[in-house]
């Protein structure tokens, strides 16, 4: 991707939210993506590192394209089968614990719902 623009575009995208969905998970208003995507104005110093924290990627690969971006690192795969099963998104850690889980034999699994359930309940 070249520019903050086509990144931003592509992590609202990648993410499948609408300018106001991404708006609201921000705390901005529509507006305010709108007018960052047309490149009629940019974004505050706040705004990138809520951005940064909301969707896990780092402000360089948003404002200069180094590092990775959602879907360009290890796990590009997980990230969109989560994301297409209706998840607005998740972190880089969620994503470990599923991709842990999901190696555990069914016997463990239920182990760590009952663990997790009575956590819950305390």
């Amino acid at each position: 991707m070249e520019d903050f623009i086509s990144r931003l575009k592509y992590l609202r995208t990648f993410f499948n939210l609408s300018q106001p969905e991404f708006a609201k998970i921000i705390n901005v208003s529509r507006g305010n993506v709108g007018d960052w995507e047309t490149g009629r104005s940019k974004p505050t110093v706040p705004a990138l590192i809520t951005i940064s924290s909301q969707f896990n990627i780092s402000i360089d690969w948003l404002l200069k394209g180094i590092g990775s971006g959602p879907g360009e690192g290890q796990n590009q795969g997980e990230d969109r089968l989560l994301e297409n099963q209706g998840h607005p998104y998740l972190t880089t850690l969620e994503l470990s614990l599923i991709e842990m889980f999901r190696k555990l034999d069914p016997r463990s699994q239920n182990l760590v719902i009952n663990f997790v359930r009575s956590q819950l309940e305390k």
